[in-house]
């Protein structure tokens, strides 16, 4: 899109909004689940968009800092994530394990340029404010734009904000719980002298975590990479002398793709609303304050950051848990425990169940391994009510423990791709997104590389 070429004007509560654009597909949110719904789409020959509030794609993996892919398994999610993930590390920006850290300027810039390679047409700077529905169908959005409120107009609209955003704006049912997870900042540290790192890890083991998918340790590889939690006794007497102020017993860290540079993920706050900005500025300010406090820790105490430095704090608070669409089907613990099967299945995993604490409580993080592959449905991705909207990513239908699996990124690209493939098929077929032929899609997303059972 360029400029304000106004295609009409629509009266709406009296008010007149000018439509700047019609779509097949518009998919709300840049964050990774919005990057790979909007490629799919595009590539099965929808006319999409993409919109984002920010300046740049990939939400939590770069405003956010997210800066690791936790759970990548190829034995489970390939498709979309695969390919972006394979484009990071042919330019030397990601390492692929299980946690794959990748270089948050290189993904910007590669995810950008694959929208752009598959057609994708992308909105920045584009807040979306409200939804345009008629007759209990979703028809477009309201974005409030530099040039003032705006109408796009779409056949299909794949909310992929997080939130749930656009379908709690178009009156679609969700669950949203008073304990929801904590918000983190993650921030990055430079010239770390890894060495030194390495070597009090080595010797002081019984000081970290050591479970299944908490642990990657690669320090063969050059550089040597690793993703940790751990310094029990060093937190503790930092908390004692009341030189450290943190809500928890375990700074989490890993080395990145550029030399001595880490991402540090330890801040908490629990009891904010990630719906509200009233909350979510009081938790910007509260994690910032946490993050340099965790640093100036770090470099007093914790072996090769004596000459750390702070590299960046991420710029929008993370989010671990808000809204969750209630959908045809809801997927829970129990289905994972069990590695439940589905007929209509998009998408494989099997990470853990990573939740961490809720409100009032000092330090709690449980972490569910699944002994088993697990399916999530086609049916997730639809609300009960309200047509011509699809749901992926993180608010997908799910209780709050299989939530905890399915909030990761590898995930919610997966959830992702499923939604954009959904949509170019309701759109071909004529029919609403609940009525999409799920043996079709089944077949079209694995002759697109994505692994079903």
């Amino acid at each position: 899109m360029s400029g304000d070429y106004s295609i009409g004007k629509k009266i709406v509560h009296n008010y007149e909004v000018s439509i700047i654009a019609e779509y097949d597909v518009v998919i709300v949110g840049a964050g990774v689940a919005g990057i790979s719904a909007a490629v799919a789409a595009s590539r099965n020959g929808m006319k999409t968009l993409l919109v984002e509030r920010d300046g740049c794609v990939g939400g939590t993996a770069t405003t956010g800092l997210m800066v690791v892919f936790m759970g990548v398994s190829f034995s489970t999610i390939r498709g979309n994530c695969k390919e972006l993930i394979d484009r990071l590390e042919r330019k030397g920006a990601a390492f692929v394990a299980e946690n794959t850290p990748f270089d948050p300027e290189v993904f910007k810039f590669e995810a950008e340029q694959w929208l752009l390679e598959s057609n994708v047409d992308i909105l920045y700077h584009a807040a979306f404010s409200d939804v345009l529905v008629e007759n209990d169908c979703v028809k477009g959005i309201f974005l409030q734009m530099k040039e003032g409120m705006r109408l796009v107009l779409a056949k299909i609209v794949i909310d992929t904000t997080g939130d749930a955003d656009v379908a709690a704006a178009a009156g679609v049912d969700f669950q949203f719980t008073n304990h929801v997870q904590p918000m983190t900042s993650i921030f990055r540290m430079d010239n770390v002298n890894t060495p030194e790192v390495i070597s009090y890890i080595e010797n002081h083991k019984d000081q970290f975590f050591s479970q299944r998918g908490q642990i990657t340790w690669k320090v063969d590889h050059n550089p040597p990479f690793f993703t940790l939690g751990g310094f029990f006794d060093l937190i503790k007497e930092g908390k004692e002398r009341g030189e450290l102020v943190l809500p928890h017993d375990s700074i989490w860290l890993g080395p990145l793709p550029r030399a001595g540079q880490y991402y540090v993920n330890t801040t908490r706050i629990g009891g904010m609303d990630g719906t509200s900005s009233i909350e979510l500025s009081k938790a910007e300010i509260e994690m910032r304050k946490q993050a340099w406090n965790v640093a100036e820790f770090m470099k007093k105490n914790i072996p090769g950051f004596e000459n750390a430095e702070m590299l960046d704090i991420a710029v929008r608070v993370g989010v671990r848990e808000t809204r969750k669409i209630i959908g045809e089907y809801i997927l829970t613990g129990e289905d994972l425990e069990s590695g439940a099967s589905f007929k209509d299945a998009i998408a494989i995993y099997d990470f853990p169940m990573d939740i961490h604490g809720a409100v009032g409580k000092e330090e709690t993080h449980s972490w569910g391994l699944i002994d088993k592959v697990y399916d999530i449905p086609y049916r997730c991705l639809i609300p009960t009510k309200v047509e011509n909207i699809l749901v992926a990513g993180r608010c997908i239908s799910s209780d709050s423990r299989a939530h905890g699996s399915t909030r990761s990124m590898p995930c919610c690209m997966a959830t992702g791709e499923a939604a954009g493939v959904a949509a170019s098929l309701a759109i071909k077929s004529n029919v609403v997104p609940r009525n999409v032929n799920v043996e079709n899609l089944r077949a079209l997303l694995q002759a697109q590389g994505v692994l079903l059972r």
